[in-house]
């Protein structure tokens, strides 16, 4: 082999192996910086939508703290926000800035500090559907909230906009089964044995279930398991 070749060769191999012992490197000192945390940032990186009006998160669009219980590990303080259009839990993955969208069928539980989120695989064959569910109360009886997002199409002139659109439901488990709520009467109904004494509470508490169907429902659970302690 010519001298000027060989050189070449040489060079070329040398530079190749730099850049694969730098890459290695980096990967590394990124497996060491993340630690134990590193797994949950080994998934796909989560689609984004730049151009579709709202958004597609349960409740807020923003990186929230929390206890992030996956493949039998714990992880407390991790930033996450969840994707209710794709039934996604997304978790933050600080060293690329980008969100990572995590398998479902891993995700054990996940404790906010308003609520606990559990992920219904489809075996808890009580629930309407498999997805996302938060637990807003675990007491004698509990309260769940499904929320689900679509993605709806209005021509404007010449252009389609897009824009998420919110659905979502609340259910009580009574009685070893989820009953939908999804108005005031639905709710007395379901406690009627009560009935007149949760009226009475509802208004001079002044809940108000289509403003806030959420906090009406807890406090009314709540208020009947006091009435039958």
């Amino acid at each position: 082999m010519p001298m000027k070749r060989y050189v070449l060769c040489s060079l070329c191999l040398t530079t190749i192996f730099s850049a694969a012992r730098a890459q290695e490197k980096e990967i590394n000192n990124y497996l060491l910086h993340a630690g134990a945390r590193a797994v949950l940032y080994a998934g796909k990186e989560e689609t984004t939508y730049a151009h579709i009006h709202q958004h597609p998160y349960l409740d807020t669009e923003h990186y929230r703290e929390g206890t992030l219980y996956f493949a039998k590990r714990t992880y407390p303080q991790q930033p996450m926000r969840v994707n209710v259009y794709t039934d996604e839990l997304v978790v933050l993955a600080p060293e690329f800035h980008a969100g990572i969208a995590l398998p479902s069928e891993r995700v054990d539980s996940v404790v906010f500090s308003s609520y606990t989120l559990i992920y219904n695989d489809g075996k808890e064959t009580a629930l309407p559907s498999p997805g996302y569910y938060a637990r807003l109360y675990n007491g004698k009886y509990s309260v769940w909230k499904r929320q689900t997002k679509l993605i709806e199409r209005m021509t404007n002139g010449m252009n389609i906009e897009q824009t998420f659109t919110t659905r979502t439901r609340f259910y009580i488990h009574k009685d070893g089964q989820y009953h939908s709520v999804g108005s005031k009467n639905s709710l007395l109904k379901l406690f009627a044995g009560k009935k007149k004494e949760l009226k009475l509470f509802f208004r001079r508490q002044q809940l108000n279930f289509r403003q806030e169907a959420h906090e009406a429902i807890v406090r009314t659970v709540m208020y009947y398991e006091s009435l039958n302690p």
